[in-house]
């Protein structure tokens, strides 16, 4: 397992002074009430233009964070199935248009994140794994400037063109140490509560112990707060056609495909 800093902020935050990522010892992780089901948005990219045909991911009503995130190369992932999105045909694809995931920020402060759309390959108990080899839709890098110390629910364009038929993997990479970490106080990850949906939610990190990349299925993960439940993350999600284009039926969400 990997050490981390695992701290819990009330209204205020607690701040974590004097430890730095690299030396930074693995502590329990506890998880904090928000006190709302309702997040702020924090939006890049374009506007957001009415509601979506469907939401895939995990996207129930969120109960707190846990101050997790533990950059640099610190990526999460969502399972993504686009038979959960019933508004569309079967025969049809489901285009992916808004990344979400809810994060909890000590202060004021920048995070930079990238966002990609990834394949699947089998794992152990009959999990599906990310597989970060087959990029299914390009990676984008963005800058989260938070305007004040709170939850948010950030809201981030994929690219255009991202229609899938078959289960990927949503995944943000905290790539670097940014502004959020003038003490090492971490930023926090957003999570709904309890059933915690084994095989969902993913964490990918550099290997403190050696070589290579260690993997957590975060509800099993030591790290990981009992009373948490998954990560509130998850995609906006469209109709589309895996061969022509399509468009739904309301003005300003005409999407283009293209393979």
């Amino acid at each position: 397992m990997r050490p981390r800093i695992l701290s819990v902020f009330m209204i205020g935050f607690v701040f974590l002074l004097g430890v730095g990522p690299a030396t930074a010892q693995r502590q329990a992780g506890t998880l904090q009430p928000l006190g709302t089901e309702t997040l702020p948005p924090l939006l890049l990219g374009r506007a957001l233009e009415g509601a979506p045909m469907c939401q895939l991911g995990e996207h129930r009503g969120p109960i707190g964070y846990v101050l997790y995130v533990y950059p640099p190369n610190d990526r999460y992932f969502t399972l993504l199935d686009p038979a959960q999105c019933t508004a569309c045909p079967a025969q049809s694809g489901v285009l992916l248009d808004v990344a979400h995931i809810g994060l909890a920020f000590p202060v004021a402060c920048t995070q930079h994140v990238t966002v990609s759309v990834v394949g699947t390959k089998p794992g152990g108990a009959g999990c599906l794994v990310p597989d970060e080899s087959h990029l299914l839709c390009t990676s984008a890098s963005f800058t989260l400037t938070a305007p004040s110390p709170g939850a948010y629910n950030v809201a981030l364009p994929l690219p255009s063109g991202c229609c899938i038929d078959q289960p990927v993997f949503l995944s943000f990479n905290f790539y670097d140490v940014s502004t959020c970490y003038p003490g090492y106080s971490q930023v926090g990850l957003v999570v709904v509560g309890l059933p915690c949906a084994s095989c969902e939610t993913w964490n990918f990190y550099p290997n403190s112990g050696g070589p290579g990349d260690a993997h957590d299925e975060m509800c099993t993960a030591a790290s990981w707060p009992s009373g948490a439940g998954n990560i509130f993350m998850y995609a906006d999600a469209e109709c589309c056609n895996l061969v022509t284009p399509t468009e739904r039926g309301t003005w300003g969400r005409i999407k283009i495909l293209y393979r």
